[in-house]
């Protein structure tokens, strides 16, 4: 095995951006695909729901509280 100076310092460089770029993108994955939000489901009837559309989000006083999943 070689001694950590003798490696090629090029190699190693490459090597530790890829893996913080293999963090970043699983940083992002967790965000974009919600993968660690605590979810349950509300269903609410309502007379009219024109502009409401899947994937729209819904707010509580101006928070984001989810999304809608689906219109019957």
């Amino acid at each position: 095995m070689k001694a950590f100076r003798e490696r090629n310092p090029y190699v190693i460089g490459i090597t530790c951006v890829l893996v913080l770029a293999a963090f970043v993108g699983l940083a992002f994955a967790v965000g974009i695909l919600h993968l660690l939000e605590k979810t349950y489901p509300v269903k609410g009837e309502f007379s009219d729901a024109a502009g409401i559309t899947s994937g729209a989000d819904v707010r509580v006083a101006g928070v984001k509280a989810g999304r809608v999943t689906g219109i019957k």
